[in-house]
């Protein structure tokens, strides 16, 4: 707000005033309508909107892509840029961000939302967005019985039989170990791949020492992880005893 003033040279206490008022134009503010956006990969689609405030008698645009974080284009998402229109009075506008729906174990993963470029309007905040692919894919496995226990002479194999499980909702190969005690054994490096829900037997041979004496006993851990998330395991104790052999004298009568 100012004051234009015109004073009289011959009478300077004659004079005329005007109030003059100054008007900055504030253009639009386009951004995006969050900060943070998620959905599902199987959705196959993520929808994401953008924001005009105030509206405008006139139609104004801006420009859009995205850009990988730990979400990949390509592999989780189609990567995608463009030119948004923001009709005169429209307060919205939407893009939309193609999902892909893999079979794998990958956990939730990120991707960059960008505005920039805007015509007859400014850029505001949020800018970027963070969109969240959410991974619906997840491993799992299951051995049974959980505990077994087994006894033979010196220098037999005993042998178990476990069924291991796929749980999970993906096609998944498990990595195989038997760990601890004294007597060493016999079990195929890994199982699979199997579907989900499926099981297969797996069978374990446990070797007793010809010189072990009776009533000695070895305790064991077989464990089965999933090769698509190693997080995801499962396991069973075993115990193998030396058996004890009561022999009687022969009496002759």
């Amino acid at each position: 707000l100012s004051t234009l003033t015109g004073t009289s040279q011959a009478d300077p206490a004659q004079f005329a005033s005007a109030a003059v008022t100054t008007y900055v134009y504030a253009p639009p503010v386009v951004a995006f309508s969050s900060a943070a956006y998620s959905a599902s990969e199987t959705a196959l689609s993520a929808t994401i909107t953008a924001t005009l405030s105030p509206t405008s008698t006139e139609a104004l645009t801006v420009t859009y892509a995205t850009s990988n974080g730990t979400a990949l284009a390509g592999s989780d998402y189609v990567a995608v840029s463009g030119t948004l229109t923001f009709t005169s009075g429209a307060s919205s506008a939407t893009f939309a961000v193609p999902l892909l729906d893999d079979a794998l174990v990958e956990g939730s993963e990120t991707l960059t939302l960008t505005l920039s470029g805007a015509i007859s309007a400014s850029l505001g905040a949020p800018n970027p967005a963070i969109l969240t692919v959410l991974d619906n894919d997840v491993a799992g496995v299951a051995l049974s019985p959980p505990s077994a226990n087994g006894a033979g002479d010196p220098g037999a194999v005993v042998t178990y039989t476990f069924m291991v499980t796929n749980t999970g909702n993906v096609t998944d190969t498990f990595t195989l170990a038997f760990t601890g005690g004294t007597f060493t054994a016999t079990v195929a490096p890994s199982l699979g791949p199997l579907a989900p829900g499926a099981g297969a037997a797996l069978n374990v041979f446990v070797h007793i020492p010809p010189g072990a004496l009776g009533g000695a006993n070895s305790l064991s851990t077989l464990t089965g992880a999933s090769q698509a998330d190693p997080a995801q395991f499962a396991s069973a104790a075993v115990t193998t005893e030396v058996a004890i052999r009561v022999y009687l004298p022969l009496v002759r009568r």
